[in-house]
């Protein structure tokens, strides 16, 4: 039943709630990796994306629970809170000066402390 659902997805008709829930329980991965695969590629071709934006981990504390988020940390299960000033310096020895200059644009709002912290030059 699950092939013939991964091949109405192939042709590229919608499924039907009750479809998709058989399609969750379907263990060839493999299969549905591939149908995946030729989905993405019809739509996208060989496109690759990426993001100019550049994120600085100054904090693992966030307001917004979002479940999905690798990122964010319960405040019980965070080490430290914010980045030291040490480990600040650190990363700013690391980043070249077009990126730091990036990100002290970007931090328009903190970018007084940041030009203190980074030192650009």
């Amino acid at each position: 039943m699950s092939a013939t659902i991964l091949e109405a997805v192939r042709s590229g008709r919608s499924l039907s709630d009750a479809e998709a829930k058989l399609l969750a329980n379907f263990d060839d991965t493999a299969a549905i990796a591939e149908v995946a695969s030729e989905l993405r590629d019809q739509q996208f071709n060989n496109v690759v994306t990426y993001s100019r934006k550049v994120f600085i981990p100054l904090t693992h504390l966030c307001r917004d629970v979002c479940h999905y988020c690798t990122f964010a940390k319960v405040p019980r299960k965070v080490l430290a809170p914010y980045m030291s000033i040490e480990e600040v310096l650190e990363l700013r020895s690391s980043l070249g000066n077009t990126l730091l200059k990036a990100l002290l644009r970007a931090f328009s709002n903190l970018a007084d402390i940041l030009s203190i912290m980074f030192m650009v030059g």
